[in-house]
């Protein structure tokens, strides 16, 4: 891109699996995702900061892990106003900036700081409804000022949203695949006028999904079914087994199938092929993106994360473990903490749940529980997570404060719509 800052198109789809995106043997069928890796750059080991969809997006968006900006449940609370959004900074930076969301991201959550737009639509407008020209006719606007759009989009989420022609064995085995074959078609016709050398178009995912036989993904089972995996697999020793079998959703568990998301930077002069392959954090694509539009933050302003953009240009960085937590509070709840070979998952203050230790190059599913037959690899990663904690002393926002009454019914309200509740 020459002259002037890029436009930036942030595709986060929810429920987006790293494992769909990329690799052999996969039963999707992905012609808009295959271009964009080959025209950009993939990063297949980019790790969520939590397992549900709000805590997640607002760190996508401040650069920071849930325990700094607060939100930290499905009602938020808000994101600590002490955690500039990357909206607020593009925006003072002169673009103009836009989100279109649906699911938990209403208004009342304060997502929509820094958006001059925020649209909140049903999660029935998906880009297989008449919304898909809603969001062709945005990116076709010309406009002399660079902008930034949020497009979160739903297609993949309970009940999953299948066009015409593609309910077929022949895009994928389950509900899921399908969901991901359809909605990639939709990508290809909504990117094939997108002007890639004025845009920086981002594709990536809030968490991970999981998913089983269409039986056990319908909707009128979920209920019932998500109650009766919670309580048998926390009564197991190595609940994994279990669990990666027979799990289709997300929320509860921190495995990699529900905190492994894809991200591809496309676009702007982003190195085209290039596959990165170090473990990064969803906390790192705020600075990446400031980098790559060519914007400094001011001073006393601090992220978790760091700019992957040496990375994108052939370089090394030393490894940092990514940090991940369950939606929730108290001391019981799990968290993660993660390197490019291990992986613990733990209670969050005390032991009331079960360690779990997994060694991710020779068991990347997660089956074989190493916490009682390797103490020492066990108090290393516990080291670890200390180190993180320890490191942020002082620094876990509280959010900028509970929801109204109101706020707070109407949020229920809707997450009883989404099977959440």
């Amino acid at each position: 891109m020459t002259g002037g800052r890029p436009n930036i198109l942030f595709l986060l789809i929810d429920c987006l699996r790293a494992d769909m995106t990329c690799g052999e043997g996969r039963l999707v069928v992905t012609p808009t995702i295959d271009r964009l890796a080959r025209q950009g750059t993939v990063f297949l080991q980019t790790i969520a900061a939590a397992n549900a969809t709000p805590p997640c997006v607002a760190t996508i968006l401040t650069g920071v892990y849930p325990f700094r900006h607060g939100t930290r449940t499905m009602k938020g609370p808000r994101p600590s106003k002490d955690c500039i959004m990357l909206p607020e900074i593009l925006q003072a930076n002169g673009y103009r900036t836009a989100a279109m969301v649906t699911g938990p991201l209403l208004p009342s959550l304060g997502l929509n700081r820094g958006f001059d737009r925020y649209v909140y639509r049903e999660e029935g407008e998906t880009l297989l409804s008449s919304f898909f020209d809603v969001v062709r006719s945005s990116l076709n606007q010309g406009s002399a000022e660079p902008w930034f759009l949020l497009l979160h989009l739903w297609e993949l989420h309970r009940p999953r949203q299948i066009a015409s022609g593609f309910d077929h064995a022949r895009y994928g085995s389950n509900p899921y695949q399908r969901a991901i074959s359809s909605l990639d078609f939709y990508l290809g016709r909504l990117l094939s006028s997108l002007d890639f050398d004025r845009t920086i178009l981002v594709l990536s995912a809030d968490h991970g999904e999981g998913f089983a036989n269409a039986l056990w993904d319908s909707v009128a089972l979920w209920t019932m079914k998500r109650k009766l995996v919670k309580r048998i697999a926390t009564s197991m020793r190595n609940p994994s087994r279990f669990v990666h079998r027979f799990w289709v959703g997300h929320g509860v568990f921190l495995y990699d199938f529900l905190l492994r998301v894809p991200l591809f930077i496309v676009g702007g002069g982003i190195p085209l092929g290039r596959i990165v392959r170090d473990q990064v954090r969803e906390i790192d694509i705020v600075p990446t993106l400031l980098e790559l539009a060519g914007i400094s933050l001011a001073k006393g302003i601090a992220l978790d994360g760091r700019s992957l953009v040496p990375l994108m240009k052939g370089e090394r960085l030393p490894e940092i473990p990514a940090y991940a937590e369950a939606v929730g509070r108290g001391a019981g709840k799990p968290v993660a903490v993660r390197t490019s070979r291990l992986k613990l998952i733990c209670a969050a203050r005390s032991g009331c749940i079960r360690d779990e230790l997994y060694d991710l190059e020779s068991d990347p599913e997660e089956r074989i529980n190493l916490a009682r037959h390797r103490r020492d690899l066990l108090r290393e990663m516990h080291q670890i997570l200390e180190g993180i904690r320890s490191d942020n002393v002082g620094l876990a926002g509280p959010g900028e404060g509970a929801l109204s009454a109101e706020e707070d019914r109407e949020l229920e309200k809707r997450l009883r719509e989404l099977g959440y509740l």
